[in-house]
């Protein structure tokens, strides 16, 4: 797919943009869970940057100020008119929301390693600076599914993960940057965006 000049240059801007945002740690907000399994992705509605911004805190502890300032692409309200700007995922909003997300994922994980276990938001009760098990390392996300996604890992999404985990440890040489990007493709799974 090519880009137009248009689109080319709004995307520079975004990336330029989201080189300045950074998360800022305020702690946990409110957690609310919405059991997915009984009700169709078609009934859901697709959460606006306020509420995306409100998740993200409540799952990892830390506020991105991205999502205020791309709110517009991710989607608001419109004040001259008083609809939503955007109701459901576009190629740019995914490409905001990846960045944003990745953000937060180095933020926790540059965080929660010097942490004590009472202190940590996501990783809990978990060893960052050793290498997982398969057994520890599916138990952990596991964990984390339950945690965010209110329901069990998918055996398929748990082994493609656990795969991309396995791959970039190997590829990083530690598992901080397999953390760091196995958070990211959790935070950014278009399913925990909608209500």
């Amino acid at each position: 797919m090519r880009l137009g000049l248009f689109s080319a240059l709004l995307l520079g801007l975004i990336t330029e943009s989201l080189a300045f945002s950074r998360p800022i740690y305020l702690g946990p907000g409110e957690k609310e869970y919405v059991a997915r399994d009984s009700v169709p992705i078609s009934t859901l509605s697709y959460m606006r940057a306020d509420q995306m911004a409100q998740k993200v805190r409540s799952l990892t502890g830390f506020y991105e100020t991205g999502f205020d300032e791309f709110a517009f692409i991710l989607g608001t309200i419109d004040p001259k008119t008083g609809t939503l700007t955007n109701d459901r995922p576009t190629v740019v909003s995914v490409i905001v929301l990846e960045k944003l997300t990745a953000e937060v994922a180095n933020a926790v994980l540059e965080r929660e390693i010097f942490l004590d276990d009472a202190d940590r938001v996501v990783f809990t009760g978990f060893d960052l600076s050793v290498s997982p098990d398969e057994k520890a390392l599916q138990a952990e996300l596991d964990r984390l599914c339950l945690a965010f996604f209110a329901q069990t890992c998918a055996p398929v999404s748990s082994l493609a993960w656990r795969e991309d985990f396995r791959a970039t440890e190997k590829s990083s040489g530690g598992s901080m940057k397999a953390w760091t990007q196995l958070l990211g493709k959790l935070l950014q799974d278009g399913t925990l965006y909608y209500y």
